[in-house]
């Protein structure tokens, strides 16, 4: 049967994850992304309705962050610079049984100690099923003022969405992972895509041999 990690055994984990970001330093990556969100263990820490703990680990908000805190600088240790480590979260996905009374408190807490520990980015994963809850953008506006680093969003996007996420201010990059499967030349695609409506065939064909 499923039991909590004892006290001992949440050290021995953010060791773990300490060796695993120099291992991934030694092996040549540019850095390390904590996965702390669609219900893996960070998430099972951080939102209220998962953790049912009753020790430090448990209970108030600032507990229930303290092992995301200790895993981030086990990271930010293990890579050697707080830049090369990066967060993904997922405030309003539901997924193994991850879900927050109050997301939005929980997740600019956990923005701001991640500003303080000075990561390099957050990967903000937006619930993207079919009548998927909507991350408001008033939301996203709050990351932006909360965390000072590079916010990444994911989930559901289509190119028009991403180009006006980042005219809008509050995302720096927008990621696509499902479209990419079948897609491996996606950038080109957005880029012939976006030539037909708005350049003559000439300029677009330019256009897209330099994406």
């Amino acid at each position: 049967m499923p039991r909590a990690l004892t006290i001992d055994e949440i050290r021995e984990v953010v060791e773990q994850y300490r060796a695993a970001a120099r291992n991934a330093i030694d092996a040549g990556f540019d850095g390390v992304e904590l996965h702390g969100a669609n219900g893996y263990l960070v998430n099972q820490f951080i939102d209220s309705n998962a953790n049912t703990r009753a020790d430090a680990y448990g209970g108030s908000l600032e507990n229930r962050l303290r092992f995301l805190r200790e895993v981030a600088q086990a990271l930010i240790a293990g890579s050697g610079d707080a830049l090369r480590v990066g967060v993904r979260l997922a405030p309003l996905t539901t997924l193994n049984g991850c879900v927050d009374d109050d997301p939005e408190t929980t997740y600019l807490a956990a923005a701001d100690l991640l500003a303080d520990l000075g990561i390099g980015y957050i990967h903000i994963a937006e619930a993207d099923w079919d009548d998927a809850p909507l991350m408001p953008v008033e939301f996203k506006r709050k990351l932006r003022d909360a965390f000072p680093g590079v916010l990444i969003y994911a989930g559901k996007y289509t190119a028009e969405r991403a180009r006006a996420a980042i005219g809008a201010g509050w995302a720096d990059l927008v990621a696509f992972g499902r479209p990419f499967v079948a897609n491996p030349d996606l950038p080109k695609r957005f880029a012939s895509a976006r030539c037909l409506r708005s350049m003559t065939a000439t300029r677009c064909s330019a256009a897209v041999r330099a994406a």
